[in-house]
């Protein structure tokens, strides 16, 4: 804005800086241009200023945060509650109570990420019983319906089912102490065959 031939700079009420002609403002408004819209990092969608937390949006054009996050978006998809910023990781949907699940096999807690979608949906349906599954625990044969370990007889290493015969599960499930060896798993009956067909 020109004043007697001096350029009078505009103060926008967003980002708070006051700025020449050459950042103009929009029509009949008091923000600048560039603080029209930003692009919110959870779902990736423009949005108009007052979509933003105002202390949020200030917080994160003077660099304190470097996740910016709609109004919207302050709503968990876990729980549907409205958490404040600092609730979230980054850029998760979720908030970190619901972001956070104890994998049943490996006892870790592992992020929502880490486990399937369908096991942990099916995992809080009442009246079910699937046992959390983390995915490196999947790849190693547990499963939400048999998550337990068996003892292997020679090694000594906790497994999941797959690692034994069919036989073998037999007499595991039998046991009257789970914690107790009972039969060898695969991997060390080839390797105790192949010990007694080189004796022979």
């Amino acid at each position: 804005m020109a004043y007697g031939g001096a350029m009078i700079a505009s103060l926008c009420i967003v980002c708070n800086i006051r700025h020449n002609a050459k950042t103009p403002f929009s029509s009949g408004k008091q923000y600048c241009v560039n603080c029209k819209s930003f692009t919110c990092h959870v779902c990736e969608t423009a949005k108009e200023w007052r979509l933003f937390p105002d202390s949020h949006l200030h917080h994160w054009q003077s660099h304190e945060n470097k996740i910016l996050r709609c109004t919207a978006c302050r709503v968990c998809s876990g729980c549907k509650a409205t958490k404040d910023a600092r609730a979230f990781d980054g850029n998760s949907k979720y908030c970190r109570h619901c972001d956070m699940h104890m994998c049943t096999p490996c006892g870790e807690t592992q992020r929502r990420n880490e486990l399937d979608e369908n096991n942990l949906e099916n995992h809080y349906v009442k009246g079910r019983t699937d046992a959390l599954v983390c995915l490196s625990c999947m790849k190693r044969g547990y499963t939400p319906r048999n998550p337990e370990h068996y003892i292997c007889s020679l090694c000594l290493c906790e497994n999941s089912r797959s690692a034994f015969s069919a036989a073998a599960l037999v007499v595991c499930r039998s046991a009257t102490d789970k914690r107790e060896p009972s039969e060898p798993c695969k991997d060390c009956l080839k390797i105790h065959e192949r010990v007694i067909y080189n004796n022979l």
